[in-house]
């Protein structure tokens, strides 16, 4: 599937046709660099109970389905909160300006009609890699893991898989 950079950071994430999709911000809301661990912990269950079709059942989460199945999406969907939960000060700095990112969607059309877990969880993947790679977010090499070069070399990779075209 091609990419291309339609979607824009307040179309994703302000958007409460898009809650079973991906995380919100309400404009009700403030924005806030960092959150404490109970209001992330209530946004990502927010976000499991929509994304997987389930249910709040006594302050847990009730999905039916195969249960290998469901714990599958669940750690696919629990490493890409982390790690969006974790690039707040990036994100509501980019939600502030409106950043364009790369998807594989282009309308909210598209996004709507996203059912599956596995659908959701490719497009936060895609978010997750434009926080981390993206050039206009000026995020850049926050993943310590990796060395200058190494960031480079991804960032590169992640560039050509989505058609970005450096300013030179």
């Amino acid at each position: 599937m091609k990419y291309n950079n339609k979607m824009t950071t307040n179309t994703l994430f302000k958007n409460e046709q898009l809650q079973n999709i991906v995380p919100q911000f309400p404009d009700h809301m403030p924005l806030q660099n960092l959150y404490s661990n109970a209001e992330i912990r209530r946004r990502v269950k927010e976000y499991l109970i929509g994304a997987l079709g389930g249910q709040d059942t006594n302050d847990n989460i009730t999905v039916e389905g195969d249960p290998n199945q469901i714990l599958a999406q669940v750690q696919s969907l629990k490493t890409l909160m982390e790690q969006f939960f974790n690039s707040m000060p990036s994100l509501v700095k980019n939600l502030r300006r409106d950043t364009k990112l790369y998807t594989r969607y282009s309308n909210i059309g598209q996004l709507r009609n996203i059912k599956k877990v596995e659908q959701k969880t490719a497009l936060m993947q895609d978010i997750v890699d434009n926080i981390n790679f993206n050039p206009e977010w000026a995020s850049e090499n926050r993943l310590t893991k990796y060395s200058r070069q190494e960031f480079a070399r991804k960032q590169q990779e992640w560039a050509n898989k989505v058609g970005y075209q450096w300013n030179i």
